[in-house]
């Protein structure tokens, strides 16, 4: 809280001294928050005054890009039940910087009569005094409450916990209009030079630190927000532990003859049976103990499943002849593993209606495998004369052959991949490989046309994209795909984990592939292994490794990876 109130009064500092030029925000000493502040505002007036017109044509559609990639899943005539989510409402349509200003004030209207003034700072202290042991009545609250326990059915009123979080849901900021100011502030960061007369009000304006000292608001706002909302979870979870021990703890008893039961409360009530309903009672617990049974007996079949395909077999033996493996062995579907001669022909034999049917695992998994999808597993060398290896059209180095071969592979089965890379000339190497091969692509090349890319990778005959590390490794999402190819190692493993997490992210559905293509005997390993070690050191800080990597290495290199500490470099060198 502290951190966020000193940035905001920074950022109003700045904002209610004395502009003195016509298109810049009035000076004002009523500002109560940073939401108050509209440096973007001051931005496009300026930017429509006195910038290139194609300049500010360019930006809309950038916004529209940005915004289209952010919400554009929840925007789907499929899945029109999003589109009542406050935090992705779309903007009012625009045209020019004035239509978008108009477009941004309209939603900053909104959020300011939302969100009030100066109720955050209560709302926070709400938060913090919520108790680590709450009263009776508090817990007797919350366990009648129609909201908390909707799925019981229950009608009472809502508790003052469920009220808290109403007050907290106000301020989960429309994610739209930010996405719209952090384009504005992404594109000013990078623009060309702007006119004289518009860099001069700029800096009169100071636009520029003004802009900073929102996003870094912001940002610790956003911090506190979530932290309050964790800490309202947890006191929930206290709350319904409460509530369930102390329905743990009343007994269930036979209502006594004549017994007057209108004096005891609906709780006590429910915990007391009539002599006609004890038959009635027993096969309903009989039932859930018998769908309890079949539950826990699932989740140890998926145990096992998920132990065998996790490698924690103790045995690297066959099930049927109990034989080690050799060289090679079949995987179905379910992951368990025979010979193929003669173990898996003889399940193919005993099966019903067939192998044509779908092998039927003798362990009653329920997956079946069609004998086309059986694969062949090995432990041999791909120099030892087998054939492993694919054979493609053209010489294009053993990388990036390998790299073709792999994703001639992945396309057979159906599946889409991504290959990153921090060099445009091997992004160039592996085009024309592709072509060659008839690998269909996509390739992003620019960050204006990166919604069109992303459509065309979407298309069932499309099944690679090919993304330079620098600037395709953020903010994507791209779950349709299920393998990653790094053509180079990365020493940030920030980095590398952005490139990564492009595919595996909420809403992945499937197993993620990463392929990594080192060279031995080169300074490849090495790298790859320098990154590994910082990913282990610095594995709970991720996204700060990217900002953090130049500061804490001496020596540049590249520019994306951060660089090398002296001892880096001297141990590359060996």
């Amino acid at each position: 809280s502290q951190k966020r109130r000193d940035f905001e009064v920074k950022l109003l500092k700045l904002s209610t001294k004395p502009k003195g030029n016509k298109g810049l925000q009035k000076n004002s000493t009523d500002l109560a928050d940073f939401f108050c502040d509209a440096w973007w505002k001051d931005l496009l007036g300026i930017l429509h005054r006195h910038a290139n017109p194609q300049d500010c044509v360019n930006l809309c559609h950038r916004i529209v890009d940005d915004i289209d990639q952010l919400c554009g899943s929840a925007w789907n005539e499929s899945n029109q039940q999003n589109i009542s989510n406050y935090a992705l409402r779309r903007l009012p349509d625009f045209t020019d910087v004035w239509g978008l200003q108009a477009a941004l004030d309209m939603r900053m209207t909104e959020i300011r009569d939302s969100i009030g003034f100066g109720k955050f700072d209560k709302l926070i202290e709400r938060v913090i005094n919520l108790s680590t042991h709450p009263g009776e009545a508090e817990i007797v609250e919350n366990s009648l409450c129609g909201k908390c326990h909707s799925y019981f059915n229950l009608t009472g009123p809502t508790c003052r916990h469920c009220k808290l979080e109403e007050a907290l849901s106000i301020y989960d900021l429309d994610r739209v209009l930010l996405k719209a100011l952090s384009t504005i502030w992404k594109w000013f960061k990078d623009r060309r030079k702007l006119p004289r007369k518009a860099s001069s009000l700029l800096r009169q304006g100071q636009v520029e630190e003004r802009a900073k000292l929102f996003f870094d608001t912001l940002e610790a706002f956003q911090k506190e927000w979530n932290v309050a909302k964790r800490h309202w979870k947890l006191h929930l979870e206290l709350l319904n532990g409460y509530d369930e021990l102390t329905q743990s703890k009343q007994p269930i008893r036979l209502i006594r003859e004549g017994e007057d039961v209108s004096q005891y409360t609906e709780d006590q009530q429910n915990s007391m049976v009539l002599p006609m309903d004890i038959s009635t009672r027993y096969m309903e617990h009989a039932m859930k103990r018998d769908r309890a049974s079949a539950m826990l007996e699932r989740e140890t079949h998926k145990l096992r499943f998920l132990r065998n395909q996790g490698g924690q077999n103790d045995e690297d033996s066959c099930s049927v002849c109990l034989q080690p493996f050799g060289g090679e062995r079949a995987v179905l579907k379910c992951g368990h593993s025979f010979h193929y001669t003669p173990c898996l022909e003889q399940i193919m034999a005993r099966t019903a209606g067939g192998s044509d049917s779908g092998i039927a695992c003798p362990f009653k998994c329920s997956a079946r495998t069609r004998k086309t999808e059986v694969m062949i597993a090995t432990n041999k060398r791909k120099d030892d004369g087998s054939k492993l290896k694919r054979e493609i059209e053209g010489s294009w180095g053993t990388k990036v052959a390998r790299l073709v071969g792999d994703l001639l592979d992945t396309r057979d089965h159906g599946e889409k991949s991504l290959v990153f890379s921090q060099w445009e000339d091997m992004m160039d190497v592996v085009e024309q490989a592709l072509i060659a091969n008839k690998v269909t692509y996509v390739r992003i090349t620019s960050m204006n046309k990166i919604g069109e890319a992303i459509q065309r990778f979407r298309l069932p005959n499309c099944s690679a994209m090919l993304l330079n590390v620098k600037n395709g490794a953020e903010g994507l999402t791209l779950v349709e795909a299920t393998h990653v190819f790094m053509i180079e190692p990365l020493l940030n493993c920030g980095l590398d984990a952005q490139a990564i997490n492009r595919v595996h992210r909420i809403g992945q559905t499937s197993k993620t592939y990463v392929h990594r293509y080192l060279i031995d005997n080169t300074i490849e390993p090495k790298i790859d292994r320098m990154r590994m070690e910082r990913e282990a050191v610095d594995g709970s800080q991720v996204e700060d490794s990217i900002q953090e990597a130049k500061k804490k290495h001496a020596v540049g290199a590249g520019g994306i990876d951060g660089g090398f500490s002296v001892d880096e470099l001297q141990d590359l060198l060996k």
